[in-house]
């Protein structure tokens, strides 16, 4: 019994034996010197392939295979060479996928001011004036490119004579105090205060008097008119010389009457 292969032969000799190979390595295999076995051959190592230039040789068991070759990211490859060399962008752009790609410049960073938009261009960007993004009321703050409310009041014609009051956005007309606005004539009309709010504006013992705009308390005879303006209060004419008593005054309300000492009569 020997311990040769299946592909060898055993040859006798004296005390030994040697195992002889019969049959040659298949495609894509050698034999070793050594061993002789069949081993596998490189033929990427070796340059015993056919791959062409625009492709990579991946050795496999046996045989081999043809890879197409792919260049690194910033890198073009030669359509004739298969080499694949640096790829020199221009300024504003960046290289990608073996090709240059327009870098947008406003998507990286802040590069225009508070009163401007960045536009992307070809290589490069623009910085053009915002259009007024705020709502109707509001305008653009130049120092902080917020919106802010637009004081419509400033306009002195904006309500023609009326109370302008500014609002958030916005803006009203209100007539001054002592008047009224007149939805069908679209105007600013005196309010009659003494008619309106009668009993309320003046005092019981006074007279209201309607004025443009406003009103007067007039007092009765007897009556002076108190700080307020609306309220009457009597005057004491026996104080203030008003009357002319020759011995003894009293005073009532909004008048006075003389009175005689004992034994006197009032004269005619």
């Amino acid at each position: 019994m020997d311990d040769c292969l299946e592909s060898q032969r055993c040859l006798n000799l004296p005390g030994s034996f040697k195992c002889i190979r019969t049959l040659s390595c298949g495609t894509g295999y050698a034999m070793d010197s050594e061993t002789e076995e069949c081993i596998d051959v490189d033929e990427c190592n070796l340059g015993a392939h056919d791959c062409g230039p625009l492709y990579q040789c991946r050795n496999t068991q046996g045989s081999y295979r043809c890879d197409p070759k792919r260049c690194a990211d910033g890198e073009l490859q030669n359509p004739v060479t298969g080499e694949c060399t640096s790829i020199d962008c221009p300024y504003g752009y960046y290289p990608a996928n073996g090709t240059c790609h327009d870098v947008d410049e406003c998507a990286t960073a802040d590069r225009c001011g508070v009163m401007e938009e960045c536009v992307n261009t070809p290589g490069s960007y623009r910085c053009q004036q915002r259009d007024n993004m705020c709502p109707v009321g509001y305008e653009v703050n130049p120092n902080t490119g917020f919106c802010d409310d637009i004081n419509e009041c400033l306009n002195r014609t904006i309500c023609e004579g009326l109370l302008c009051i500014n609002l958030p956005g916005s803006y009203k007309c209100r007539c001054n105090a002592g008047y009224e606005f007149n939805s069908k004539t679209k105007r600013c009309e005196d309010v009659d205060e003494c008619e309106k709010f009668a009993g309320h504006v003046c005092d019981l013992s006074a007279e209201c008097t309607n004025t443009i705009g406003s009103f007067v308390c007039k007092c009765k005879k007897g009556f002076k008119l108190a700080e307020d303006g609306r309220r009457c209060e009597d005057i004491n004419e026996c104080v203030t010389g008003e009357a002319n008593c020759e011995q003894k005054c009293i005073n009532i309300p909004g008048s006075y009457q003389c009175i005689c000492d004992r034994g006197y009569t009032v004269g005619e």
